[in-house]
């Protein structure tokens, strides 16, 4: 069949391109404060918190994170399959040994042929004969049209592509080492915030048992205080649960034995960084490794595509072999050999198979540039939300912070009028579960703020990932 006519019944020439014409140029500046300007930068995210501890868990955790590892061989495996895809365009050889061993007779068919006078009595013949050869083969497929040239780019593209899932598997791993750092450091905050509070309500319940026995207290504040000290302590086993728990979360995630090696872990949140420069929103496309990994496929599918139609034309080939035979039935008789063919294929019908084969490619590759689109819609939205969660974050942090310095001042002004008997009871009390909320309220709010910032740097991705090999090699025990 005309190889025009089989692209002609394929339907047309060029799938669906993806647009990213849309893309703006730069972020909003509504309802947020104006990022700041200047190129994105391209270091890894935890260098900017300059907190050494930090940036050495998450360093050593992507080295030793299984699941990071398991993605990596997966990476390999994809550049070796693609490796596999050069082969029809290179010359192959090998050298071939063949023996064969069998009776007389079935050379001739079983017939019995009779042997003529002067060549011995049939006696003396042999009941079986060794035939063997050695030979060098070669052959070369020309690939007058680049179809498994192309083929084999498009399997780069595809190793390319798995490249990036595991880049942004990274990116998203170092966020969640993160995170776990984080919530370990407020954890053991907790601990202590909560150990402090039990001390305060004691020395409370002294004061009013104090002034109990001195007739300035009733009992019910007695039982009241009594009860508000067991409702503190009450909290101290789940807070040490919540740091044990943490710890763990951070050992699997960092390749440690969640049981026996468990990290330690900061003891306080680190101060929050500088806010980062953004770029544009046109530099996701090169620092977001998912969006690099769309990008590849939609490639890898244009490339498929291109191999598909170039399947309809002419295949040329070309062999060549050189060698000996040997052959024994009663002495051994040998002969050199060799022999050079082509061969020249022109599809004519396949049962529809090459025209399908073109269609499924085209609708491939449309399918990878809608999902590019998405993906980089989806990257945009991300960062837009992030920015936005970072920035009401820094209010909140700011605000409880101001709520905890007031409680502080409260509790203290009524502590001192209850020392000197210018206050009742249930106001200095109300003053010291006011305080021991605000504590715990402001450090809520400054890890969330932190979190914050992790997903603002996970939304932008990052230049590192695409070094991530080496940032690997140098995290490695």
């Amino acid at each position: 069949m005309n190889p025009l006519l089989l692209l002609w019944l394929a339907g047309p020439a060029h799938a669906a391109d993806p647009d990213l014409s849309w893309v703006p140029e730069r972020w909003s500046d509504d309802a947020v404060a104006t990022p700041p300007a200047g190129a994105a930068s391209g270091a890894p995210w935890w260098t900017t918190f300059d907190d050494a501890d930090l940036a050495a868990t998450v360093t050593r955790g992507l080295a030793a994170n299984p699941d990071l590892a398991a993605l990596s061989a997966l990476t390999d495996q994809q550049r070796a399959l693609a490796a596999q895809g050069l082969a029809p365009v290179l010359p192959s050889l090998s050298f071939d040994v063949l023996g064969t061993v069998g009776p007389t007779d079935s050379q001739t068919f079983g017939f019995g042929i009779d042997v003529p006078d002067g060549f011995g009595s049939a006696e003396d013949q042999s009941d079986h004969y060794i035939s063997s050869s050695a030979r060098f083969n070669a052959s070369l497929g020309v690939d007058l049209w680049g179809r498994s040239l192309t083929a084999w780019k498009a399997s780069r593209l595809d190793a390319l592509a798995s490249q990036g899932d595991r880049d942004a598997q990274a990116l998203v791993l170092s966020t969640a080492i993160g995170s776990a750092w984080l919530d370990v450091a407020a954890a053991s905050r907790q601990v202590e915030i909560v150990t402090d509070q039990v001390r305060l309500t004691g020395d409370l319940l002294d004061v009013v048992r104090a002034r109990y026995e001195g007739g300035a207290a009733s009992a019910l504040d007695v039982l009241q205080q009594e009860q508000t000290l067991a409702a503190v302590r009450a909290q101290l086993p789940l807070a040490r649960a919540q740091l044990r728990t943490s710890r763990q979360r951070l050992a699997v995630l960092t390749g440690r034995d969640p049981i026996g090696d468990l990290p330690a872990g900061p003891s306080a949140l680190p101060a929050v960084p500088a806010d980062p420069a953004l770029g544009s929103p046109q530099d996701l496309i090169e620092h977001r490794p998912d969006v690099r990994a769309a990008l590849d496929r939609v490639d890898a599918a244009g490339a498929r595509r291109s191999a598909a139609m170039r399947a309809v034309l002419p295949t040329l080939g070309f062999t060549a072999s050189a060698g000996w035979q040997y052959y024994w039935r009663d002495e051994w008789s040998d002969t050199d050999t060799w022999s050079v063919g082509g061969s020249l294929s022109v599809p004519i019908f396949g049962g529809g198979q090459r025209v399908n084969a073109i269609r499924q490619a085209g609708a491939a590759r449309t399918a990878t540039a809608r999902q590019l689109e998405s993906t980089v819609r989806s990257a945009l939205q991300e960062v837009e939300s992030a920015r936005v969660t970072d920035h009401e974050q820094a209010e909140r942090t700011a605000a409880t912070a101001d709520q905890l310095r007031r409680a502080r001042e409260a509790w203290q002004v009524a502590a001192d009028q209850y020392g000197a008997g210018t206050t009742d009871f249930l106001q200095v009390q109300s003053a010291l579960s006011t305080l021991l909320s605000a504590e715990l309220t402001h450090l809520q709010a400054r890890r969330d703020r932190l979190g914050a910032r992790l997903s603002l740097h996970q939304a932008l991705g990052g230049a590192w990932t695409r070094d991530l090999d080496a940032l690997l090699a140098a995290g490695a025990p």
